[in-house]
Parts: structure tokens; C-alpha cells; sequence
């Protein structure tokens, strides 16, 4: 482009392009600098003295464009032609200091009596540079990023779901934006959308808040986030972006360590309480044999026989005892270690009762009660044992007379040991078949083990079948047992 050659007021043009916030430069056709303002000095480093003179492409053309420059200098001098006068363009300027940074240049040529000048309008945009190399950086991360990184305005729309987002809650961009976030908020954690965004608006930080959000199918995470506001040039608020990080396997840690401290501190009472009550309930039995031991032996000639048998079978009895305990709580250990052996077999459990009923000799204060004649498939022995601490259970805690009934439908065997005692105190019935629990209430508060009811529901579970309690009206308590049927 060729402009004519002003003929006034270039006095006050001079006064114009030196105090300009842009570069202004000029040279000649052969490429000499003939002006160079205060901005140019500013953005190339060098002064006017040393620039003014000396050819342009030695000053700010990088080395491997100065060939190119020479001869686009040389065509459009011939020619009146070129592809960069007239035109904004975006190129690489040389400082005095040799770094290279970015520039937008206007280049114009004047002709005057058939001699060509150029003139430029200069301006580093190295700012600009930074800025969108910036973008792109943060482009680049948010794109790449394992995390959810999501943008959403103040009323709530969102404007940007990154890969992160996707592959976190298996939703699309497509899907989301223009979407609420409401879409993967539990219904009862709305309310903590507008918590947190008013803590955003208000100027306190929002950072690895732990929550819980829904995937697209239906999954429920933990989740940390971060909310940061997008302010405009006024400081409001015009955007928030949230950065979401799955904490699943995290939290899954922490809630096992819990119940792992959990089960310690159960444990560690249990451990108290078994001591508390082994030393009583151990204690008992061997005090007995080792006082009729005792005396046996220092007055064995002094004894006659039926006081030697009195004293034997107080033995026997009190060892019997001990074994039972001793019996129980390693049948305990092996039911909470989920290793309870035998192998299971069809089973006649109303003829089971009736045994266990002559063993404990309360056969004549029973009755039995059979429906639906059909075995259960459990382990003969774990069957005694369930009988077995019913029971005497019902002995040792109910009053007589007692009743077992049975009865079967076409998937299991139940059977129920009855007494007419006090029966259960409300207020204990969820801690019944707890290990080593045992219900204050009448004369023989406090004793046992308090393993028999665990050990009932132990085994009947560990051959596919429950146990529970109920109040046998209109008086006495009532403990049923659930098998598989063969």
C-alpha cells in the first residue's frame, strides 16, 4: 500500500509518533533505519543513536529470517508489491539483549519522487503469548487430567465436563453441559449444593470437602472436592469450577480400619468378660475336685465306701462341668473363625430332642411335639450340641414343665424348646445369643458361661439356618432353631 507524503504539520506528526505507546520505525529502500522512537527504544533495547543509521535487519530481524527479508526488501522496491505491507501480522522480533519474543507489526510504504520509504507500527504481544500459551497449558491439563475438573455458572448450568468427569461418573460432556450437577447429587445431599456454594460466595475456601456422588449407573462414590470461583474484572463471580477426586478405595480403607478397630475394642471386651466370667465358672469346678481330691487322699482310710463313691462322683461331675466349658469355647472358637467341621447327613431332630431330654434326665417333665415328620440336613453332633445348650438352657434359667416341638415345610426343620420361667427381660432379647451375655434377672443371674446361645446360633448358621427367641405365652420363654431340610 502507498500512501501520499504529508506536506504539513510534520512537526506535530514527529510529536505524535514519539510519544506513541507503540514501536514506530522507518528505513529507506535500501533498508536503513531513518526513525525510531522512544517505544521503539523500549521494546528492541537499543537507542535511537545507535538504531537510526544502521540497516534493520541487523537490529530486530532474527538471523534466519534475514534472507527472507533482504530479498522481500529488493521485489517490492522492483515490483511496488509484497505480501506484508499493508497488513497485521504476527512474527518473531530480535531484542538487543538476543532473546527472541512475539510482535504485531502494520507495515505502510510511501513513494516520494520515485524513492520508496517504509514505516511500521510495532507492538510486543508477548503478553498475549503467555496468556494463551497459559490457556493452553491449563488446556492441556484439565484435558489429561484423572480427575473430574467441571465448570458450571452461578445458576447452576454447566459450561465445561472434562475426560476426567466422564470417565468418573460415566456421563458424557454431551450429556452434562447445559445440565445442573443435580443429576449425580444424592436427593439427600441437595441441600449441601447450596452450602457449599454459599461458603464460595462468601469468600471462605471450599477444599477436598468429602462427599458422596451417583454415576450414571447408579453406583454411589466418595468423592473429595474443591469449588473455586471464576471472577470477572469487577470481582464477581461468573463461573465456579469444581475438581472432583474418586476417594472410594480411600474411604473403603478407612471404614475397614474402623471395623477392624471396631472388632479389636469388641474383642478386647469380650476377652475382659470371659476372663471375669472363666475365672468364676472355672474356678468353681476345680476348687470342688481339688477340695474332694484333697480330702480323698489325707483321709482315704478314715472314709468308707460309700463316702469314697460320694466324693468320686462329685469329681466325675465337676470334671464333666469343666469339659463342657473348656468344650464350648473351643466349639465357639471354631464357629467365629467360620471353621466348623463335619459333614452334613439327614438328621431325625425329634428323636435328637428326645435323647437330649433322657441324657439331661428331664424326660418326664417334657412333651414333644412333632409336625411335618422330615429329617434336617446339618451335622449329628452340631444338632445334639443346639439341643443340648436349649435344652439346658431352659433348665438351668426356665422352670418346668418344658415342651420341644418340630415341625417341617419343603425348605426347612424347626425346632423349639419351651419353659413356663420368667422368661427374658424386654431389654435384653437383642443381646441374647451375644457371646458372653448373660440377663440379670432372678436367682440364677450370673451364671454360666454365656456361650450356649452363641453357640446355637453359630452352628445352626454354619449349616444354613438361623436362630431366635420368643416369648412363650403366657409365660416362659421360647428359642427356635432353623436347619435345611434334607
Amino acid at each position: 500500500m502507498t500512501e501520499p507524503v504529508p506536506k504539513e504539520g510534520s512537526g506535530r506528526l514527529d510529536l505524535i509518533l514519539e510519544s506513541a505507546h507503540e514501536a514506530f520505525i522507518s528505513m529507506d529502500a535500501d533498508g536503513v533505519v531513518r526513525a525510531w522512537n522512544r517505544e521503539a527504544e523500549r521494546t528492541f533495547g537499543w537507542s535511537r543513536e545507535l538504531a537510526v543509521g544502521r540497516a534493520l535487519r541487523d537490529l530486530i530481524i532474527p538471523h534466519r529470517y534475514r534472507e527472507q527479508h533482504d530479498a522481500g526488501l529488493h521485489r517490492f522496491v522492483e515490483t511496488g508489491e509484497g505480501p506484508l505491507v499493508g497488513r497485521r501480522i504476527e512474527i518473531s522480533a530480535l531484542h538487543r539483549e538476543g532473546h527472541e519474543f512475539p510482535v504485531e507489526l502494520t507495515i505502510s510504504a510511501l513513494e516520494q519522487a520515485g524513492v520508496w520509504s517504509f514505516h511500521a507500527f510495532i507492538h510486543n504481544i508477548s503478553d498475549r503469548y503467555s496468556a494463551n500459551e497459559l490457556r493452553a497449558r491449563l488446556a492441556t491439563i484439565v484435558e489429561h487430567s484423572a480427575d473430574a475438573i467441571i465448570s458450571r455458572e452461578v445458576n447452576g448450568l454447566i459450561t465445561s465436563w472434562n475426560p476426567g468427569a466422564e470417565r468418573l461418573f460415566g456421563y458424557g460432556a454431551s450429556e452434562m453441559i447445559g445440565q445442573t450437577v443435580d443429576r449425580i447429587v444424592p436427593p439427600e445431599r441437595e441441600s449441601e449444593i447450596q452450602m457449599l456454594l454459599d461458603r464460595v460466595h462468601e469468600g471462605e475456601p471450599v477444599t477436598a470437602y468429602e462427599t458422596e456422588r451417583i454415576c450414571k449407573d447408579g453406583r454411589r462414590i466418595d468423592v473429595s472436592i474443591t469449588i473455586s470461583p471464576i471472577r470477572d474484572d469487577a470481582g464477581d463471580v461468573r463461573e465456579l469450577s469444581m475438581i472432583a477426586r474418586d476417594i472410594t478405595t480411600r474411604k473403603e480403607g478407612e471404614r475397614a480400619l474402623e471395623q477392624a478397630f471396631t472388632e479389636l475394642e469388641e474383642m478386647n471386651e469380650l476377652k475382659s468378660r470371659f476372663v471375669a466370667i472363666a475365672s468364676h465358672e472355672l474356678r468353681t469346678p476345680l476348687t470342688s475336685i481339688y477340695g474332694f481330691a484333697t480330702t480323698l487322699l489325707a483321709r482315704w482310710d478314715q472314709l468308707d465306701a460309700t463316702q469314697k463313691r460320694t466324693f468320686l462322683a462329685t469329681i466325675e461331675e465337676q470334671a464333666a462341668r469343666l469339659k463342657r466349658i473348656v468344650d464350648d469355647v473351643l466349639v465357639l472358637s471354631r464357629v467365629e473363625a467360620r471353621k466348623v467341621p463335619g459333614l452334613a447327613r439327614e438328621v431325625d431332630v425329634a428323636a435328637a430332642a428326645v435323647r437330649v431330654a433322657e441324657e439331661l434326665g428331664v424326660s418326664e417333665v417334657t412333651t414333644f411335639d412333632v409336625e411335618g415328620d422330615a429329617p434336617a440336613c446339618a451335622e449329628p453332633d452340631h444338632v445334639h450340641r443346639i439341643l443340648l445348650n436349649l435344652l439346658g438352657n431352659s433348665i438351668e434359667y426356665g422352670a418346668p414343665p418344658y415342651a420341644v416341638a418340630s415341625r417341617a415345610d419343603e425348605r426347612r426343620v424347626v425346632v423349639s424348646v419351651s419353659d413356663t420361667g420368667e422368661g427374658v427381660p424386654p431389654t435384653f432379647v437383642p443381646h441374647l445369643f451375644d457371646t458372653f451375655t448373660q440377663a440379670a434377672n432372678g436367682s440364677d443371674a450370673g451364671h454360666g458361661t454365656g456361650l450356649g446361645l452363641a453357640i446355637v446360633r453359630g452352628l445352626a448358621e454354619a449349616a444354613g439356618g438361623t436362630a431366635w427367641y420368643e416369648p412363650n405365652e403366657p409365660r416362659g420363654a421360647r428359642f427356635c432353631v432353623s436347619l435345611p431340610r434334607a
